[in-house]
């Protein structure tokens, strides 16, 4: 009874383990974090899976290790390739690399849990490279959960540069690159905007409640180094979480103009100009999404340099 309990048990996690392979995870974690656990949750996924085959399938959890080895690789390439033909029908992107992450996990498990009786010397040094190869695989993991946690310390400072995993912070039509400051030995981040009609670098993740009432700050402080001779007009877009899901549109956002003259210049936004310009509706300034900066109609691609960006009261 135990046994059976056991295994409807594990097959239930299975397709649980499947399902969140087809839909979209809540948000209860961070999506940039998300993201860096995509690679992993394929590898978890199929060793599981895997593990489950080497388990309770007795024909294979007595074979040969060669036996074992072509019986997996054939199940998960199967299985990962379906799947991925099949994502695409519950509005989900079919990757190839995910193929090769589902056999990562087929492998690993195997390494782990496969008949190595014959091949003892050589299961400790495969367990080893498999368990480095896992802990490179975590390695932007650790890097960004740091990161959310300086999102969260660091306030009402929304973005600064201590480090390359920062620049995850932000989306680009361009390039971006991490500098270094001489005299006051801070970063900041070089971003270039390209030649097309409209060409954007965006910060997508910060901490985003920036209500005056409970925090107390009162503008939006932004400060650029403008590197060549002509004066550059720089358009500002600022919009909250409601705006892509039911409100879009020049009406529903705030947006402003700067003109970034040669060297630096510092610009501040009144938070209540934020929350109340938009022709249309209100901004939510406990749910801020987005702070984008657009150059529109650029004939050659333009350097510009963003310093840190903050909140003051």
């Amino acid at each position: 009874m135990q046994i059976m309990l056991k295994k409807i048990a594990l097959t239930a996690i299975s397709c649980l383990l499947i399902t969140l392979l087809f839909i979209d995870v809540p948000d209860v974690i961070p999506l940039r974090l998300m993201l860096t656990l995509w690679s992993i949750g394929h590898i978890v996924v199929f060793s599981f899976l895997g593990g489950l085959l080497l388990i309770f399938y007795p024909k294979l959890k007595h074979a040969s290790l060669f036996y074992q080895f072509t019986f997996l690789t054939i199940s998960s390439l199967i299985a990962g390739i379906s799947i991925e033909l099949i994502q695409p029908f519950f509005s989900r992107t079919a990757q190839l690399e995910d193929i090769f992450f589902n056999y990562i996990g087929t492998l690993a498990i195997l390494i782990y849990r496969g008949n190595f009786s014959h091949f003892k010397k050589w299961k400790l040094t495969l367990q080893a490279l498999c368990t480095a190869l896992l802990f490179y695989l975590m390695h932007p993991t650790f890097l960004t959960a740091y990161d959310e946690y300086r999102l969260i310390r660091d306030f009402p400072i929304l973005t600064n540069y201590y480090n390359e995993t920062t620049l995850t912070r932000w989306k680009t039509d361009g390039t971006l690159t991490l500098l270094k400051q001489n005299k006051k030995n801070k970063n900041m981040m070089q971003a270039t905007f390209i030649s097309q009609p409209a060409s954007r670098v965006v910060l997508r993740y910060f901490n985003g409640n920036w209500q005056p009432d409970a925090q107390g700050y009162q503008q939006l402080v932004l400060r650029f180094f403008n590197p060549h001779e002509k004066t550059l007009p720089l358009r500002i877009i600022i919009t909250d979480k409601h705006y892509d899901k039911s409100h879009s549109g020049s009406k529903y956002r705030f947006a402003i103009t700067v003109q970034l003259s040669r060297g630096w210049s510092t610009h501040h936004i009144k938070l209540t100009d934020i929350e109340q310009k938009p022709q249309a509706r209100n901004i939510d300034l406990t749910q801020i999404a987005g702070i984008d900066f657009y150059m529109y109609k650029l004939k050659t691609a333009v350097t510009l340099y963003i310093d840190e960006i903050k909140l003051i009261k």
